[in-house]
């Protein structure tokens, strides 16, 4: 719940620190003194978006701060501060958000710096502001399913989660389809062009080895001249002759040869020799074969250029070696492979797709059936709760209607109300008493609140167009869900503001340098009995107007205690 809330400098407040209790806290005040601004502050801390203006004139910044007090039971809120980084050890969620004129705001929670869509995440489900704003959206028939089945009980859970694992299968096939078919106009394109890249590098007949052979071969082309020349040098130089290398060794040799029988030291040095002169005599031999093989062939080497050159020009267009090209090859052929059998996969698909229609239509039907249970249940609820509130004749009705499949099932789903006997059914937007329209939000919030997880509600003027006993019953449905849920009401009805356990007066004043501000006052006993006489008679207090404060607060408190017995039971 929210504990303690600290503004400075925003809008016409210059320093304001509030520490609220659990329960029903009443928030009273002139109109235009502040109140919506204070709500406003708690928005921004739940992560709404911030404008400069708002920042309090001829300051250069704006501080707004929330204490929450955080509960065990609150899992889900706990394993996203956890997944954040955010330590929950003293069971304490502070908020900072600081906004600057030079544009240089800030969020920080317990210290940590995080971003603005972070906080909206993480705050999601902590408190319920319910605006005007909020006031239309509840009666939006989109937001309709959704409040059926936050209604709803573990059955109508199950069911919505097969429903939406099965509709997730099935727009997951239609989306494979779609983007199938619309690959289609263009795969013949596609087709040709794979075909004539394929065909193009098929007709070079490549190997891997084939480019270095033939550069190879080429280098030896282009060398021609100095290889003979130097081959024939070498040859002349061992061929047998009184001052050739081969002939020198060889007569050391034979000499060696004589000798060799003394010791095997000579002996060794004579097989050295031997095998010097028979690798002279197989150079020889080598050099001879390549002198007898060296030829030039001037079409054999325009050939060979013409073909590097094409093999150049290959690369170029599919990839930086031989092997790329090849590989582009085989993956051209994978993808014409897979568009020539794209009619079969599409045939399969809208097999599939078929199938998993049928699939998700039948869990729409089942997922509808426990829906129609859990309507019943919501109707008498909400016509429970009208009936407090003085409403006995108006009947609440959740309203089916067949649709074709959709996120949500494949029926439309909208609240219907007749406020009248005898008058038709008419959907809540059509709604035209306010009165009737507080009430009957009221009844919604009494309903839901008991099962959504917001630790905190708070209710702007929900109370506009009533007076009266139907105030009073108002102020006893706001104790009901005060009962498990921290509520936070602007009123500006005595009867609602009698029920408070906590009595915030809003106060606007012009400070000694003309400046206006707010300030916020907690009343306590003689202090709330009259401002309960001023909300019912002004601000001249008469001795009969504090004594029907006084009774209206006692009336108030015997009821507040009947609800939360009747409560505990």
């Amino acid at each position: 719940m929210l504990q303690q809330l600290n503004i400075q400098n925003f809008a016409i407040i210059e320093s304001m620190q509030i520490e609220f209790k659990s329960g029903l806290t009443i928030l009273t005040g002139e109109t235009g003194a502040g109140k919506s601004i204070i709500i406003d502050a708690v928005g921004l801390l739940l992560g709404q978006r911030a404008q400069n203006d708002l920042i309090r004139y001829g300051s250069e910044r704006s501080l707004i701060q929330g204490v929450f007090s955080i509960e065990a039971s609150q899992k889900v809120f706990c394993q996203q501060a956890e997944a954040m980084g955010i330590d929950l050890s003293e069971n304490q969620l502070i908020v900072t958000r600081e906004l600057k004129l030079n544009g240089g705001s800030s969020i920080r929670v317990n210290g940590l710096l995080i971003t603005l869509t972070q906080l909206k995440q993480l705050m999601r489900g902590m408190i319920d502001i319910h605006t005007q704003h909020e006031h239309q959206q509840l009666f939006d028939e989109i937001t309709h399913v959704q409040l059926l089945d936050y209604f709803g009980d573990e059955e109508l859970q199950q069911s919505k989660t097969s429903f939406n694992e099965s509709y997730a299968a099935y727009q997951l096939i239609r989306r494979q389809l779609k983007a199938l078919e619309e690959q289609d106009r263009l795969d013949q394109q596609q087709i040709d062009f794979l075909k004539f890249q394929i065909d193009e590098i098929d007709s070079y007949d490549l190997s891997i080895t084939e480019e270095q052979e033939l550069e190879d071969e080429a280098q030896e082309a282009r060398n021609y001249q100095q290889i003979a020349t130097q081959l024939g040098q070498a040859m002349m130089s061992l061929e047998p002759s009184e001052y050739s290398v081969t002939t020198a060794i060889g007569t050391a040799h034979q000499a060696l040869e004589k000798i060799e029988h003394v010791n095997a030291h000579y002996k060794e040095l004579s097989e050295n020799f031997s095998e010097i002169y028979y690798s002279f005599v197989d150079v020889k031999d080598q050099l001879s074969g390549l002198m007898d093989d060296l030829s030039y062939d001037e079409e054999r080497f325009d050939a060979i250029e013409s073909r590097l050159n094409d093999l150049t020009q290959l690369k170029r267009k599919y990839g930086g070696t031989i092997e790329e090209v090849l590989a582009f090859r085989d993956e051209s052929q994978v993808r014409l492979d897979h568009l020539i059998h794209a009619d079969e996969r599409m045939d399969e698909l809208k097999s599939q797709l078929a199938k998993q229609f049928e699939e998700t239509l039948v869990k729409a039907e089942q997922l509808t059936q426990v829906r129609r249970r859990i309507a019943e249940h919501l109707e008498q609820a909400i016509e429970h709760e009208l009936n407090a509130l003085y409403m006995q004749k108006t009947r609440f009705a959740v309203k089916f209607e067949p649709t074709d499949l959709y996120h949500e099932g494949n029926q439309k789903i909208h609240f219907d109300i007749q406020t009248n006997q005898g008058e038709p059914f008419k959907p809540l937007t059509k709604i035209a008493s306010g009165g009737e329209a507080s009430r009957i939000i009221l009844a919604l919030k009494t309903i839901f609140s008991q099962k959504q997880s917001y630790s905190t509600l708070i209710l702007d003027e929900i109370d506009t167009g009533v007076s009266g006993r139907v105030s009073l019953a108002i102020g006893q449905q706001m104790v009901k869900i005060a009962d498990h849920t921290q509520v936070l009401a602007i009123t500006h009805q005595a009867q609602v503001a009698s029920f408070a356990d906590q009595h915030l007066k809003i106060v606007k004043d012009v400070t000694d340098d003309q400046r206006t501000t707010t300030q916020v006052n907690e009343l306590v006993e003689e202090d709330h009995l009259i401002e309960i006489a001023k909300m019912q008679s002004g601000e001249q207090i008469t001795t009969v107007a504090l004594e029907h404060a006084k009774e209206l607060v006692r009336q108030s408190q015997e009821i507040k205690q009947l609800v939360r017995e009747d409560e505990m039971k």
